[in-house]
């Protein structure tokens, strides 16, 4: 059995008396009247306000609104992970369960003291008592609150620094010690039961606060909204839960951080929109306890797929959408960018330049701007894409122009490169490597890596490569396997490329969007439609011959080696514009300018972790 299973099993085999007992015996707690002292709040002795509830085995606190069970017990009296307590109930209670052993990591950690007064009074100044702080295990250092972030299994694995003072304007709130920067390890997961409702938030504040107010089984999310690596870093740990709700800040980064986990985790059923302030601490310091309880048995039902009320129903402004740049200044004067929830089609006849595309613009472009991304490629080896997608990506000094022994000249990186770019992407790039190319099993493999990779840039090349399944109307099955590709894109807000190769070449070597192969709604459907084209080489002689002799009533635009056009832009409603590009063989990349051919994507960079912003309160 799993740990949730085995603590399910604990729960329904120990009777009411035996945790009332246990727990009566190590706080030495006094009955009277089938009332306790709670020792969860100064509680008047004279007047007490704890009971036990026989149906749920656990104390209640009708004043605080603490509850208090035997898993809290043991968390809380021995200062145990919530897997350390299970095993001391285990061998208390002689269970004959045994749960997965896992060794202790030993890490550079810096192991910190109590804190002294002058932190303490800071933290009561937010509304956090010494119970809670002690529970938590907050730590100090100078003036510093020192939140020690550990994993589910107790390991304390990096510190996070707040200082306890007002916090001047552009100083730093929040920073981080430990083996690098902190973004997988949830705080307070070690003392998480897997059996309840999860409750995430944004801040260590906010999650305090919800433990001050009598739910405990919370955590908060370690950089803030907008950093999402942690789902992935705990993915199943996450799904183990029957229920998860949000608590995120009410912002515009609140919102969105919040709408992004819940599309990733299935089990997230409610979310908490609370209007009254704007984040947990702040509804403990202005309100009190209470009202965060009240606030949080609020939580609402998230919304049911395929209807909106009109409050739904988000403002658009394509200037302020989220967006990735194509990095060619001519279609990002244009379409200022492809916006996120979006369909792109890319088509072009074979050689005219869609594989460079692909890697420099839809893989290139969206990793160097901070997303991850998935390729199917039905065409190429997975060693031919590395090499193609490498030259791409390089800088001009890591390639090197060799010669092999037929005197043939070719480029190829340099090891330092082609390892620092490996690194780089790494964890960036997913390529399909299934024999299964069904359209079913492709996008089954999307959804995964949505959910819990967090993947938002998606692929596919091509078309022509997929198989869409049995029926006797091909155009039918490719209208339905491009509309699943749309409804995909806006569930995940992501971008989802779909390259589909044209009919004949017509005589001027002119696409439209009319020529794409197959049914007419693949563009019909689409948000984006780009199309490459070739420039011939009649074409570059006559310019050539019109540079030499230019006639005096003709004048001729040097057509370069090939043409991007914007053949569609729903969100700007742009169609029909052309960037005339350059190709360069060595770097395998279009340009304009020089600047664009020198264009760094920034694997040699050194990543830093960004400052966190903090909760505003009046302190």
């Amino acid at each position: 059995m799993d740990l949730k299973e085995i603590v399910q099993e604990i729960k329904k085999s120990l009777s009411p008396s035996q945790v009332r007992s246990k727990i009566e015996a190590d706080l030495m707690l006094q009955v009277k009247n089938k009332k306790y002292v709670c020792w969860l709040h100064n509680d008047n002795p004279s007047s007490p306000n704890m009971s036990f509830d026989e149906e749920k085995a656990d104390f209640h606190c009708f004043r605080c609104g603490g509850h208090y069970n035997l898993f809290d017990h043991y968390m809380s009296h021995y200062n145990l992970s919530f897997i350390e307590a299970t095993e001391s109930i285990i061998n208390d209670f002689n269970f004959n369960y045994t749960l997965s052993k896992h060794e202790p990591k030993k890490l550079d950690v810096v192991a910190h003291n109590e804190p002294i007064d002058t932190i303490k009074d800071y933290i009561h100044r937010r509304k956090i008592s010494d119970n809670t702080i002690n529970y938590i295990g907050v730590k100090g250092d100078g003036k510093n609150v020192v939140f020690e972030y550990r994993d589910q299994f107790g390991n304390h694995v990096a510190n996070k620094y707040r200082p306890a003072y007002k916090i001047e304007k552009g100083k730093p709130k929040n920073w981080w010690d430990g083996e690098g920067k902190n973004e997988k390890t949830l705080f307070n997961m070690d003392k998480v039961n897997v059996t309840e409702r999860l409750v995430i938030c944004e801040g260590e504040f906010d999650c305090l606060s919800l433990i001050e107010a009598g739910y405990k089984n919370a955590v908060s999310v370690p950089a803030g909204a907008k950093g999402d690596s942690w789902i992935e870093a705990n993915y199943d740990w996450l799904m183990q839960f029957d229920e998860i709700t949000l608590w995120f800040d009410d912002d515009d980064a609140g919102k969105q951080g919040a709408m992004i986990v819940a599309n990733r985790l299935d089990n997230c059923t409610r979310v908490v929109y609370c209007t009254v302030a704007n984040d947990i601490n702040e509804v403990l310091y202005r309100f009190g306890k209470e009202e965060v309880l009240k606030q949080l048995a609020n939580a609402k039902e998230l919304d049911v797929d395929g209807v909106l009320t009109a409050s739904q129903i988000e403002d658009f402004n394509v200037y302020e959408a989220e967006k990735i740049k194509t990095g060619i200044n001519v279609i990002d004067k244009y379409c200022l960018g492809i916006v996120f929830g979006s369909l792109a089609i890319t088509t072009g006849h074979n050689g005219s330049g869609k594989s460079t595309v692909i890697n420099q613009i839809f893989i290139s472009e969206s990793i160097s701007q901070g997303y991850k991304v998935f390729c199917f490629s039905g065409e190429l080896t997975s060693s031919n894409f590395k090499y193609w997608l490498y030259n791409t990506i390089a800088d001009d000094g890591d390639i090197e122009e060799l010669t092999n022994k037929w005197l043939e000249k070719y480029y190829k990186l340099n090891q330092f490169a082609s390892k620092n770019i490996t690194e780089w992407i790494d964890d960036k790039l997913y390529l399909y490597n299934k024999q299964d190319y069904s359209s079913k099993e492709i996008l089954s493999t999307m959804r995964m890596l949505a959910k819990r990779k967090g993947v938002r840039v998606f692929i596919l090349d091509n078309l022509m490569k997929i198989d869409l399944g049995d029926g006797r109307n091909e155009l039918t099955l490719q209208k339905n396997f491009v509309n699943e590709l749309k409804i995909f894109a806006l569930q995940y807000n992501a971008i989802v490329h779909l390259v589909a190769h044209p009919r004949k070449p017509q005589a001027d070597g002119k696409i439209t969007k009319f020529d794409v192969a197959g049914t007419g709604d693949i563009t019909n459907l689409a948000d984006y439609v780009f199309a490459i084209s070739r420039t011939s080489e009649e074409v570059k002689q006559e310019y050539q011959d019109y540079k030499d002799n230019p006639p005096k009533n003709k004048v001729m635009i040097d057509p370069r080696d090939a043409t991007i056009t914007l053949l569609k832009d729903r969100p700007t409603g742009t169609s029909d514009k052309n960037a005339v590009m350059y190709f360069d063989e060595k770097r395998r990349r279009f340009y304009n300018t020089t600047a664009d051919l020198k264009k760094s994507y920034g694997y040699k960079k050194t990543y830093v972790q960004s400052e966190i912003d903090d909760d505003q309160l009046p302190f």
